[in-house]
């Protein structure tokens, strides 16, 4: 009962882990990746549905070469600011501009997507918490940790809203719906084959079938998955859960590319980035493998 106790308080109590200056050094490094995935992508010079701030500014103008040629520049000497930790506001602000106009520019092609949403309010909710330092009188140590904790914040805020979305928009309980997804996983892999010419896997077109042979058991299969998306706010308590909740929601994700070949690749990053946290990982791996563990870096994210 008194482990219950205190399980239930650890929920409900805001956990700020104190993460060791390399490691938010290597966080903000590992970022830059999915960030220029973004701004080195191609997009057409056109927007003949306009999204979001579209609707008021031109931005076919990010298409132009030589336009890209300078995105790329700018976008490499804010980065180098942004992982050093030097004048992250004004760098973060140049690298979130970015992200927005071309993901903006990208869903006013004429098909709204939502794969970069995640990576855009990490970003802009990492410069919001730098933005309060002056306000919060924080140390530049506590400015680089804040930023971190809210950026995970706000990858477990995603998927719970998306799955309390499903629970909520659907017209039925959403897992009553489960068996029709096979139809909706067929859609998406002729898609991918009439887009890319890419034929899907043979399990993706076994698992459409095996879907509506096994309702019940594909409906337990998805409802894990929507629970661990209702669930995903457990990898605020502590570095162990952050672990087994990306590692799960990676695991969802790789499933997902595999039966509907949708590639979510900057959640993935986003989660093994943050929640997986790989280099501390192994750290900490190595220092239980010499008796060593360190009680300010190890054990204060176990507490």
């Amino acid at each position: 009962m008194r482990y219950l106790k205190s399980f239930k308080w650890s929920i409900l109590r805001e956990t700020i882990i104190p993460h060791a200056v390399w490691e938010m050094v290597l966080m903000r490094a590992f970022l830059l990746w999915p960030f220029w995935i973004v701004v080195q992508r191609t997009v057409q010079g056109t927007q003949p549905r306009p999204n979001g701030i579209a609707h008021f500014v031109d931005l076919t103008w990010l298409a132009n070469p030589s336009v890209q040629m300078v995105l790329n520049g700018v976008f490499w000497i804010a980065g180098a600011l942004f992982v050093a930790g030097r004048w992250v506001i004004p760098a973060l602000a140049i690298i979130s501009a970015i992200l927005v106009t071309k993901g903006t520019l990208i869903n006013s092609q004429g098909a709204t997507n939502h794969a970069l949403q995640l990576i855009t309010l990490v970003s802009l909710t990492m410069l919001a918490t730098y933005c309060f330092r002056s306000k919060c009188g924080w140390t530049r140590y506590e400015s680089h940790v804040r930023a971190v904790h809210w950026a995970k914040v706000m990858i477990a805020a995603s998927y719970v809203s998306a799955a309390v979305c499903k629970l909520f928009a659907s017209s039925e309980f959403w897992i009553a719906r489960v068996p029709y997804m096979a139809l909706q996983i067929l859609k998406s892999n002729l898609q991918t084959y009439y887009t890319n010419l890419e034929k899907p896997s043979q399990v993706a077109e076994n698992f459409a079938y095996w879907i509506v042979e096994h309702p019940y058991l594909a409906r337990t299969l998805f409802g894990a998955g929507l629970l661990l998306e209702l669930l995903c706010f457990l990898a605020l308590i502590n570095r162990w859960w952050a672990l087994f909740i990306g590692l799960g929601m990676v695991g969802m994700h790789w499933m997902i590319n595999v039966v509907m070949s949708l590639e979510f690749k900057h959640h993935v990053y986003l989660l093994l980035i943050f929640y997986v946290n790989a280099p501390w990982l192994f750290y900490a791996g190595l220092k239980w493998l010499r008796g060593k563990r360190s009680p300010a870096v190890v054990s204060a994210g176990v507490s």
